[in-house]
């Protein structure tokens, strides 16, 4: 096939998957059926289709998923965090070290979800890494990191703030991705899911989703609500929207896949030691 015959091809591919996007996760009360082969346009190989089940097998897996925020010196952070969603680099390296050496193996929304939905066996000792807000940190200080450890993540984005200052862009979006990075949803705005009207309510969900797709080529279909905040109006936006498994930031390490979109997590704070981090993981909660 010709460059310019290929190009058309590749471009009304990427319409028709944009459109299925739209259509598929929004504006339908009900959870969307499994996409059939031939609506996969656009998925590539390592980003299969994780859609929504309807009424799963009651299943429960143990799995701590960690929860970081900002890997950096807080003292040379132009956008100043909160203090203690800050780490510092040499203890994420050391955390991540630690955990591997004690035997963790970082799982993927892939993987985990075939435990969930699917009762596929997982890694011994799985563990979930998840990076929220999509600071650029991600790519300078976090996946140099995982790329020695042979781990992965999941990177819980705010699509609004792409391309500010110390924030990714969309090309870092793309680099974490084929660096074998999972993608996640964390609204465009950041605020708080249960003060917000329904039209702003489907923006921040469904909108944020189809704007990640946009962006990745794919869907995404793991959600992290702000602040963890979250009631059944919010997780019903959030089902309509076409995400299968939402992260709260209530403590626990049991993941169950009759509550699907209301796991729980456990935040990793700037005063965690490497030590304390695995004592995290490996805690029964």
């Amino acid at each position: 096939m010709g460059g310019l015959a290929a190009t058309r091809l590749a471009a009304l591919r990427a319409s028709i998957f944009v459109l299925a996007v739209l259509t598929s996760g929004c504006g339908s009360r009900s959870d969307p059926p499994e996409p059939r082969e031939e609506n996969r346009v656009g998925h590539r190989r390592e980003h299969p289709a994780l859609p929504p089940v309807a009424a799963p097998a009651a299943r429960t897996m143990r799995v701590p998923v960690l929860t970081y925020h900002r890997v950096h010196r807080y003292e040379t952070e132009r956008q100043k965090s909160i203090p203690d969603l800050t780490v510092e680099p040499e203890v994420f390296e050391r955390s991540m070290a630690a955990l591997k050496r004690r035997g963790f193996r970082s799982v993927t929304n892939r993987q985990l979800y075939d435990g969930l939905f699917k009762g596929r066996s997982l890694p011994t000792k799985p563990v979930l890494i998840t990076v929220d807000d999509g600071y650029r940190d991600a790519v300078t200080n976090v996946l140099p990191v995982l790329r020695r450890h042979a781990m992965t993540a999941t990177f819980f984005v705010i699509t609004g703030r792409l391309g500010d200052d110390e924030y990714l862009t969309t090309g870092d979006l793309r680099s974490l991705a084929a660096a074998g990075m999972d993608i996640g949803g964390h609204t465009s705005s950041h605020r708080d899911l249960t003060t917000l009207p329904q039209a702003e309510l489907r923006r921040e969900t469904a909108g944020s989703r189809l704007q990640l797709a946009r962006i990745l080529g794919h869907p995404v279909y793991f959600f992290a609500y702000p602040f963890g905040r979250y009631d059944a109006n919010v997780v019903a936006a959030l089902r309509q929207a076409g995400y299968s498994v939402g992260f709260t930031t209530e403590n626990g390490t049991h993941l169950s896949s009759s509550r699907a979109r209301t796991q729980p997590r456990i935040h990793v704070g700037r005063d965690a030691t490497p030590e304390q981090v695995v004592a995290y993981a490996e805690e029964e909660r």
